[in-house]
């Protein structure tokens, strides 16, 4: 039920109410402020509900995260590197250790995913430094039902130098300078892996996937990959929402708006004014005698609605049923509530 209200500036207000005897000015001022508490009162309800992960975790709630395996197929070196658009031969060396950066990664990725299940609190985890060189039996018999295992398996650099011009003036000479750039795209994909502990069967398999190019000035003097370290790991954090999707239930609240009392109903406003004031199940038992007793739509959507709210899905997809044909509002409302339960 929602009461739309004119602004109004209170100097003319004041203004208008001035010539009027001082009880009869009261009276406007109460039933103004009634109003203005009407016009504020909730207007939605909010029916929570689970979305389930994308696998069926139920009977893997413990569960053992293996060390993340790094990217053994990882280089950098000059066959990496294209040269365009006019750019000189440089030797373009990496200036950091590709090994440890390959492992250097991987760890970084065990720890968000490590730290995004932990944080969900839907499992019991046995973390990567606890569950390294158990067998599947060991961890099983710990009463861990499933081995998550995440695996590096793409991880790539590689560049093209550009160079580029400008106009160097010496007095009243001018000449064309070339500086050269590296255009660096870093590339990695991270896969998770759950095994049944029990019999050793893959439970489910996702793989995230993701790319990133900068630019960066080459000094001649000293021509130098960069290791890209700060943009494989932005990388993985993007990964954590897709992380939660694949394995994490989801907590959510649909809301819906209450249907106002139009045709109005008169027996219906307690109904209403109970909702209005937080009392949830004296509304849900008099939107239903209404809808019950006078067919009235808008209670028997209202009821609907509340009987959502609190659990009973099936007697309030029940009562929308019977009124899809007549009200479109009914109609959204059972293909949302068929959708989420």
């Amino acid at each position: 039920m929602m009461i739309h209200l004119m602004s109004f500036d209170v100097l003319s207000w004041g203004r208008l109410t001035q010539p009027l005897e001082d009880d009869t000015r009261k009276i406007l001022i109460t039933v103004l402020f009634a109003l203005f508490l009407l016009s504020s009162c909730t207007t939605t309800v909010g029916v929570d509900y689970t979305r389930p992960s994308d696998v069926d975790m139920t009977d893997y709630t413990s569960l053992a995260i293996a060390p993340a395996i790094p990217y053994a197929g990882f280089r950098v070196d000059d066959g990496w590197v294209r040269f365009v658009k006019e750019s000189s031969l440089l030797t373009i060396r990496p200036v950091f250790s590709v090994p440890d950066l390959a492992r250097d990664i991987a760890r970084y990725a065990e720890e968000q995913v490590t730290g995004t299940l932990s944080s969900s609190g839907y499992y019991d985890i046995l973390p990567p430094g606890d569950t390294a060189g158990l067998s599947l039996d060991e961890l099983s018999a710990k009463g861990y039902k499933a081995l998550l295992v995440p695996e590096v398996t793409i991880m790539e650099l590689e560049g093209k130098v550009r160079n580029r011009s400008r106009t160097e003036y010496d007095g009243t000479s001018a000449k064309t300078v070339w500086d050269s750039y590296l255009v660096e795209t870093a590339r990695m994909e991270l896969t998770l892996r759950v095994l049944d502990t029990a019999t050793g069967e893959e439970v489910a398999v996702r793989s995230f996937s993701d790319s990133v190019t900068k630019e960066f000035y080459l000094d001649p003097s000293s021509p130098e990959f960069d290791s890209m370290e700060t943009y494989f790991r932005r990388m993985v954090r993007g990964f954590n929402d897709g992380f939660r999707r694949m394995l994490v239930p989801e907590r959510l609240t649909y809301e819906a708006k209450v249907m106002a009392n139009k045709p109005e109903l008169d027996r219906a406003e307690p109904a209403y004014k109970a909702l209005s004031g937080g009392d949830d199940l004296t509304a849900l038992a008099l939107f239903q005698e209404c809808w019950l007793d006078d067919g009235h739509i808008p209670s028997g959507y209202n009821a609907a609605l509340l009987l959502a709210k609190h659990g009973d899905v099936s007697q309030a997809l029940d009562i929308l049923s019977d009124m899809i044909d007549v009200s479109e509002d009914a109609e959204a409302l059972y293909q949302d509530l068929s959708a989420i339960f």
